[in-house]
């Protein structure tokens, strides 16, 4: 979030034990917040970072970007994706007047998919 909004909100400096806005140029927040992340990733404070210091660091941030992104994919294919699909089943459900549909309907239904789809989101950008 610091890294986000530097320049346009202020900046906890973390590497001290109380949090205070940190005061000066987007240059010097930048460094005051590399530090601050220096200081996180040096977990024995010996004020140089050892290999086992780095890989447990990127570790840690790899698993939190895959965590991310899993969150990410999970919320397009529950919410996005179902929605979609809700909507065009209703969309077609509505074409066909008939109360059921036979498998060549089915068919025709999945090769429309696209074409329907495309002229649904076409619709809402004009309105």
């Amino acid at each position: 979030d610091g890294l986000l909004h530097l320049g346009r909100r202020a900046v906890s400096d973390l590497s001290q034990d109380e949090m205070r806005a940190v005061q000066g140029t987007t240059a010097e927040n930048s460094k005051k917040l590399a530090l601050t992340v220096f200081d996180i990733v040096d977990r024995d404070g010996s004020g140089t970072l050892s290999m086992v210091e780095v890989v447990r660091f990127v570790q840690k941030l790899v698993s939190f970007l895959l965590g991310m992104t899993k969150a990410g994919a999970h919320t397009c294919i529950e919410c996005y994706i179902d929605e979609i699909v809700k909507t065009f089943i209703a969309h077609g459900w509505k074409q066909n007047t008939a109360q059921e549909l036979d498998k060549e309907q089915v068919m025709f239904m999945f090769l429309m998919a696209p074409a329907t789809l495309s002229m649904m989101c076409q619709r809402e950008r004009t309105r």
